[in-house]
């Protein structure tokens, strides 16, 4: 295997890829682990390193932390995403957070996709971009 099939571009991972998500719904998504990512969760986890580090962190508030650090560096944008009238839902870091938290799949989604290696490759991005002006 070509070492440079698992080369990933880390302006992709930082600044996000459009990702189509069906029923016209696209979203911006940053890759799990990038460098803003590490350090806002690494800001935000201060207050609570001495329980961390004894393993006794409630995961209520595991599950904060991350919803806010995602809603923050991850999910950074989206079109076409409705609500229950389909009107559309108005892009902010205030509802990224409450749907990460709020709507199960939807967060699985986001998250599937931070962590998808391929995502963020560069030539894949080409290649899509490629195929769907052909279409």
């Amino acid at each position: 295997m070509k070492i440079s099939k698992l080369k990933t571009d880390s302006d992709l991972e930082v600044n996000g890829v459009w990702v189509d998500i069906g029923d016209g719904a696209e979203i911006l998504v940053a890759r799990i682990e990038n460098p803003r990512y590490k350090e806002r969760l690494r800001t935000l986890g201060k207050q609570y390193r001495h329980t961390m580090t004894r393993g006794m962190l409630p995961i209520e508030v595991q599950e904060e932390l991350l919803y806010q650090t995602a809603s923050e560096t991850i999910l950074l944008d989206w079109k076409g995403i409705t609500d229950d009238d389909g009107k559309n839902i108005k892009y902010s870091q205030k509802k990224a957070y409450e749907l990460l938290k709020e709507v199960r799949d939807f967060r699985d989604i986001v998250f599937e996709i931070s962590e998808t290696m391929n995502a963020y490759q560069r030539e894949v991005e080409e290649e899509d971009s490629k195929n769907s002006k052909a279409s």
